[in-house]
């Protein structure tokens, strides 16, 4: 299994150092693996071609000289319940285009919902 919508696989760590990176911050706002390339393509001055649509975004809130917030929004979609009163939930958040998904599942049964 490559992992699910619940928070134990969405919710992970990520860490960077270097000259261009702040000491010490602590990024409340959403990242992906996708953001890491164009994040070092950044910090490398280089141009990255994108390839297909899965598209990240520049962590700038984590680089040194930019501001420490993006305006990160969060949303929350429901379906209607089924007969059984079941119904899906999903979390998400965005930065300006970029869209993360925190959490999707049953209320109650999924971890972090």
């Amino acid at each position: 299994m490559h992992g699910s919508f619940s928070r134990a696989d969405t919710y992970n760590m990520m860490g960077a150092i270097g000259p261009d990176f702040k000491k010490g911050f602590k990024d409340f706002a959403p990242v992906s693996n996708a953001d890491v390339p164009l994040t070092i393509a950044k910090v490398l001055n280089l141009q990255l071609k994108p390839l297909g649509k899965l598209r990240g975004r520049v962590i700038t809130e984590a680089l040194v000289g930019q501001p420490d917030t993006v305006g990160a929004k969060s949303f929350k979609l429901e379906s209607k319940p089924a007969g059984n009163g079941l119904k899906t939930v999903l979390k998400y958040q965005t930065v300006g285009k970029t869209r993360y998904f925190d959490v999707a599942g049953f209320p109650g049964r999924t971890l972090g919902l």
